[in-house]
C-alpha cells in the first residue's frame, strides 16, 4: 500500500503479510491509520516527509481476550517488543516509525480486537436482595439498587452486613468511576458484582477486590448453586488466578454476583 501526496484518509483493518514492502506513506498528512496487521514483511512502513496519525482518534470500545476495554487502539507490528503490563492487548511503549509514533500498538492482530456487542443486563431500577458467598470470608448480606445517571453510567447502592457503600460504573467496560463506603473498590477497577452474562468457559475477566485492584479471574465451570434452601441457579464459577485457590460465583442468566 502506498501514499503519496494523499490527505485525510482512512486506512483501517487491513492484513499486510508477506511482502517486500508493507505501507509506504511520502508528503501525505493527516490520514488516520489504525487497526491494521503487519507482519512477516522485508519492511513494514516507510514514511518520510509526512505527518499522520497513527491511532483512532476517539477511544473504542473493543474486546479482547474475554475481557471488555475502551481505549485508543493503533496498530499490530510484527517487530514491536514492548510489553503489556495490564492485558489490555496495548503496548506499554510506543512504536517508532521515522520519528512519528503509533501510541497505541496492539499486542496481536488487529482483528483480535472486536466492537464489543454487549447489552448490559442492568436497567434503571432494578433491586437486587441477595446473600454472598465468597471464599475470601465470610456470607455478605446485602440489599442493592442499580439507578441510570445517563451517559452509560450506572450508580450502585449497597446496604449489608458489612455497611454501606455506592459505586458509578461505566456500563460499557464494566469500570468504576467513583466509589465510596464499605464498597470503596477504588476507580479505574473493574465491577464487582456484576460481568457480563455471555461469557464461556475459558474466558478471562478482570473483577475488584476490596483494597487489592483488579484480580484477573478464569471462567471454570457452569454448576447449579442452592440457593435460599429451596431454589438453584444456574451460576458460573471463576476462579481467581491472582489469588490461587479463591473463587466467585455469578448468576448466568444476569451475570450478577450469588
Amino acid at each position: 500500500i502506498k501514499l503519496y501526496e494523499s490527505d485525510y484518509n482512512r486506512v483501517f483493518q487491513n492484513t499486510i503479510n508477506g511482502n517486500n514492502g508493507g505501507l509506504g506513506v511520502e508528503y501525505s498528512y493527516n490520514n488516520i491509520i489504525y487497526m491494521n496487521s503487519f507482519s512477516g514483511n522485508f519492511q513494514n512502513i516507510f514514511s518520510q516527509n509526512s505527518n499522520n496519525y497513527w491511532n483512532s482518534q476517539e477511544p473504542i470500545v473493543y474486546y479482547y481476550n474475554g475481557i471488555t476495554f475502551e481505549n485508543y487502539l493503533g496498530n499490530h507490528w510484527d517487530d514491536y517488543y514492548g510489553s503489556d503490563l495490564n492485558y489490555d492487548g496495548i503496548g506499554e511503549t510506543d512504536y517508532n516509525i521515522n520519528g512519528e509514533y503509533d501510541n497505541y500498538p496492539l499486542i496481536d492482530d488487529g482483528n483480535e480486537y472486536y466492537k464489543s456487542s454487549h447489552i448490559p443486563s442492568l436497567f434503571d431500577g432494578l433491586y437486587m436482595e441477595s446473600t454472598t458467598e465468597m471464599s475470601y470470608s465470610s456470607p455478605i448480606t446485602s440489599k442493592g439498587t442499580y439507578s441510570d445517571l445517563g451517559n452509560d453510567i450506572f450508580k450502585a447502592n449497597m446496604i449489608s452486613n458489612m455497611g454501606d457503600g455506592s459505586y458509578d460504573l461505566h456500563h460499557k467496560t464494566r469500570i468504576i468511576l467513583f466509589s465510596e463506603g464499605v464498597f470503596n473498590f477504588g476507580i479505574n477497577v473493574h465491577a464487582p458484582f456484576w460481568i457480563f452474562p455471555d461469557v464461556k468457559i475459558g474466558d478471562t475477566i478482570l473483577i475488584a477486590v476490596a483494597s487489592e485492584g483488579d484480580h484477573l479471574f478464569r471462567v471454570s465451570s457452569e454448576l447449579l448453586y442452592n440457593y435460599r434452601s429451596s431454589d438453584t441457579l444456574e451460576v458460573w464459577k471463576l476462579d481467581d488466578l491472582t489469588l490461587p485457590g479463591g473463587y466467585l460465583y455469578f448468576e448466568k442468566n444476569t451475570g450478577l454476583l450469588v
